[in-house]
């Protein structure tokens, strides 16, 4: 995350905690305001998100789906070794057409998805 969303981050959370504890009804920050500014937070949240390609998001979700079965570098491995051997047709083309930087983006996809589902436990 890039300092500049973790700083908007924060500032939303401070203008969530001023506007609830100041009761003056012409008060600077209000419900409306906030609104606003959690709307433009969202919009650069989403900027900053990697765009998968059709390739990305088959190999993504296949991670994603297989994520239980082992720790995330096995699964990243078993994925490899299976799709290179032929034992995973729907997955190896979608795999074997991604470049460099494409599989560094659905790594670092995966990588975001599981320390986001690490936090929700």
């Amino acid at each position: 995350m890039s300092k500049a969303l973790e700083w908007l981050e924060a500032e939303s959370d401070r203008l969530e905690k001023e506007c609830n504890e100041n009761n003056d009804p012409h008060k600077t920050v209000n419900h409306s305001f906030l609104e606003g500014f959690n709307y433009a937070l969202l919009n650069a949240q989403d900027l900053e998100q990697i765009q998968l390609d059709d390739n990305q998001k088959i190999v993504l979700q296949w991670l994603k789906l297989t994520a239980s079965t082992g720790k995330p570098m096995q699964v990243v491995f078993w994925m490899m070794n299976n799709a290179a051997w032929g034992h995973l047709d729907e997955l190896r083309d979608p795999l074997m057409e991604l470049t460099d930087k494409e599989q560094f983006e659905v790594l670092a996809a995966f990588a975001q998805w599981g320390l986001e589902q690490e936090e929700a436990e």
